[in-house]
């Protein structure tokens, strides 16, 4: 009897501790009271299904296909993707926080007001993906590609993105705060109003985008190619910037005021009205540039090059030249 009891105990014991495992999905849907909490889906191939408006925490998809698939409106806390598809899913309104998706491709899927703060995405396609006014805090980004994607709004607070492909994204109105970029190609990206305070930026290629009443105050800016972007009314304030290439962009009405330049090339840029004042500014070349009506009071120039430039009704009172 001792012994039958002891065998009973084990397996209650194995059962308690262990995920329920579920190597596929039965039906058409899992919504509502169905719950499937702590399971690993490791095959199938599903068209149509639906997880919306359920609780699922501590699920994992690995091997799965989900094809206009819905898991809106649910609770997927802590959820596990790896080498998976899914093709125009939606996860809009839903909690992702703390998941970690790899090896995976979603197309055209959505995760539109969404909660996906804390989560890891690293080797993942995520093209023409919809992930606008959605909480991204503390997310990363590592070897992604979000080419053509929608992330409008978004709150990205400390995050970090890197090693990944940003090409013809709408980043408009985000907060990228606080965050770390780098090595990623953010070219044709719909920047504008961003806020990119105190962040650092490194070995970034943003040719003719728009970055237009973005805030980059007090970032740190390094070994990036901006060249033909747009960057009108921007604020540069108490910013670092080094050996970075702004040839051809559009800056008037800039605030580069109080930062430091190093090794930076404006060549023929528009830079009418833009204010360096208070800025110290080392190898730094504006040849061909128009600098109508900019300001350089107070500020530190050493070796800066104006061959061919507009300095009509340039205010350089107090500025020191080496």
């Amino acid at each position: 009897m001792k012994k039958i009891t002891a065998i009973f105990l084990t397996i209650l014991l194995y059962f308690y501790f262990t995920p329920l495992h579920a190597k596929s999905l039965i039906g058409e849907s899992c919504n509502g009271n169905c719950d499937i909490s702590g399971s690993t889906i490791d095959s199938g191939n599903y068209k149509d299904f639906s997880f919306a408006y359920s609780d699922q925490d501590n699920l994992t998809f690995t091997g799965v296909i989900f094809e206009k698939s819905k898991f809106n409106n649910a609770s997927f806390d802590n959820l596990k993707i790896t080498n998976s598809e899914f093709l125009k899913s939606s996860f809009d309104s839903s909690d992702l926080s703390d998941s970690t998706i790899t090896d995976s491709k979603f197309t055209k899927s959505s995760f539109s007001y969404s909660d996906l703060s804390g989560s890891k995405f690293s080797n993942l396609v995520l093209d023409k993906t919809k992930m606008n006014n959605s909480d991204l805090t503390e997310i990363i980004f590592d070897n992604v590609i979000l080419d053509e994607s929608n992330l409008a709004s978004v709150e990205m607070d400390e995050s970090t993105i890197i090693n990944s492909s940003l090409n013809d994204v709408n980043f408009a109105y985000s907060i990228l705060s606080d965050s770390t970029i780098k090595k990623i190609d953010l070219n044709d990206c719909k920047c504008n109003n961003m806020n990119f305070k105190k962040s650092t930026i490194t070995e970034i290629q943003s040719v003719e985008s728009n970055f237009a009443s973005a805030v980059l105050s007090k970032t740190k800016i390094t070994l990036s190619n901006f060249k033909e972007t747009n960057f009108s009314y921007a604020d540069f304030r108490k910013s670092n910037l080094e050996d970075n290439n702004f040839n051809d962009i559009d800056a008037n009405n800039v605030d580069f005021s109080k930062s430091s330049h190093l090794n930076v090339s404006f060549i023929d840029a528009d830079l009418v009205s833009a204010n360096f004042s208070k800025s110290k500014l080392e190898n730094v070349d504006f040849s061909g540039s128009d600098l109508n009506y900019a300001d350089f009071s107070d500020a530190e120039l050493i070796n800066v090059n104006f061959d061919g430039a507009d300095i009509s009704n340039v205010n350089f009172s107090g500025t020191t030249r080496k």
